[in-house]
């Protein structure tokens, strides 16, 4: 009785997550599929149907309505778009899955599922414009956080000891600000990303298969 209360009182969010920490991907899906059909204004429904359909790998026809109905209530969702990007990804559209994924990021740019799959879909896709655009995200605090050390060990030769005495205080704030920025950034899902695309870039990636032999050059 009191686990069919607590059944009863909990929200179709709560329910689903409990199927699903308990492995049953079908139930949540019934529940997602229950919720949908129930508060047919709400886009949540839809969306939680629509990615238990996905990671069940299955009825695609269904995931495809349901994400059509998330997109007509709520056009600006970034998960609705990430979600048809990982549609169109399963359907073999790398370009549809691509802009998808990017439209997403728009919306929403620290959207950490977005660009890791957008990261993955430039590898299979041999487009390194993407990976370069990660590096270059990660690269704004390497590079800052770099040019302060610099600084800061140039300030302790002779020549610039009285110059770094007048600047020491608006130094020591820009290095603690900057590496404080960069160590964010390192511990972020989105870091983790972009390091996991270059292994896979490094490993797989199609140069392997048109790399020639080396040759060494013999020194005069």
């Amino acid at each position: 009785v009191a686990v069919l209360g607590l059944l009863l009182s909990a929200t179709p969010q709560e329910q689903i997550a409990a199927y699903e920490a308990a492995g049953n991907d079908a139930g949540a899906l019934a529940w997602a599929e229950w919720w949908a059909q129930n508060e047919p204004r709400s886009p949540y429904g839809h969306l939680e149907a629509a990615r238990l359909g996905l990671k069940q790998g299955t009825r695609l026809e269904t995931v495809d309505w349901h994400l059509r109905w998330a997109y007509a209530l709520a056009p600006d969702n970034p998960r609705g778009l990430h979600l048809w990007g990982v549609l169109e990804e399963e359907r073999g559209d790398i370009q549809g899955a691509r802009e998808a994924q990017r439209k997403a990021i728009a919306l929403r740019g620290d959207y950490v599922d977005a660009h890791r799959r957008l990261a993955a879909l430039a590898q299979r896709a041999s487009d390194w414009t993407e990976a370069e655009k990660e590096l270059r995200w990660l690269n704004s605090s390497l590079g800052k956080a770099r040019d302060h050390d610099v600084t800061m060990d140039y300030a302790q030769r002779k020549r610039y000891r009285s110059w770094a005495r007048a600047a020491a205080r608006s130094l020591a704030c820009a290095k603690e600000k900057n590496h404080r920025s960069l160590a964010k950034k390192l511990d972020s899902d989105r870091y983790e990303g972009v390091i996991l695309a270059l292994k896979r870039w490094i490993t797989t990636g199609p140069w392997l298969s048109n790399r020639l032999p080396l040759q060494s050059e013999r020194l005069e």
